[in-house]
């Protein structure tokens, strides 16, 4: 499983999938104030960064990798 859903946080694996999204939707419906991890992550499929963008949802830990960290500061999610 690509993510760690936690009672309020969604902890992210290092690679995150296009069928990992409709996982996080579902999370983030039934955890409105919920939060995510994203410290281990290094791959983002776009279908991930649309769910972020959309939900608004906080992103309590940014990712370690410095590639990742620049792509999600230019979708503006950091």
């Amino acid at each position: 499983m690509a993510w760690q859903l936690k009672k309020t946080v969604a902890v992210a694996d290092k690679t995150l999938e296009v069928e990992d999204a409709e996982t996080l939707v579902d999370w983030l419906l039934e955890t409105p104030n919920g939060k995510v991890n994203l410290k281990d992550n290094e791959y983002m499929h776009t279908a991930v960064a649309q769910v972020l963008i959309a939900s608004g949802v906080v992103i309590s830990v940014t990712p370690s990798s410095a590639s990742q960290q620049q792509i999600l500061q230019k979708l503006r999610l950091i």
